[in-house]
């Protein structure tokens, strides 16, 4: 199995890997260890790019996903922006993953008043497909908000 990595090869870019996955609060720390590790490459002032790579991630545990959201928050002084891929097969997961950049409480991130929007549409997306799946030719109807 691939590992969960992190790197800042270029500059201030911060390059994180989930292939992985966090399916406890262990896993959770190891990845704290491995964000701390890249950091200390660059110095104490720099900020910060994060370009993360989540497509591969499945649901996380309920003891990860609470102990995902504090730990990220613990490097909010250090994020400048940040992007993250996460896969469009799996609605629930990019959800949980919506939830738990919520719960860091980075006050530059864009998911704190428009995640409701991006929820709905994820939603619906995974909807859509159920439809398709069950009938075919049917395409969902859009949900009004």
């Amino acid at each position: 199995m691939s590992s969960n990595t992190v790197g800042i090869r270029v500059g201030r870019l911060m390059e994180i890997s989930v292939q992985e996955g966090f399916r406890s609060v262990e896993d959770v720390e190891k990845q704290r260890a491995r964000i701390t590790a890249a950091l200390d490459t660059i110095p104490k002032n720099q900020l910060v790019v994060i370009a993360a790579d989540w497509r591969q991630c499945q649901l996380m545990s309920q003891a990860a996903a609470n102990a995902m959201g504090p730990m990220i928050g613990d490097f909010n002084a250090r994020i400048e922006r940040s992007a993250i891929l996460g896969s469009p097969t799996s609605p629930v997961a990019v959800l949980q993953f919506l939830r738990v950049v919520r719960e860091s409480r980075h006050p530059a991130r864009h998911d704190r008043g428009h995640g409701r929007a991006r929820d709905r549409q994820v939603r619906r997306a995974a909807d859509d497909r159920s439809v398709r799946r069950h009938l075919p030719g049917h395409r969902a109807r859009p949900i009004r908000t």
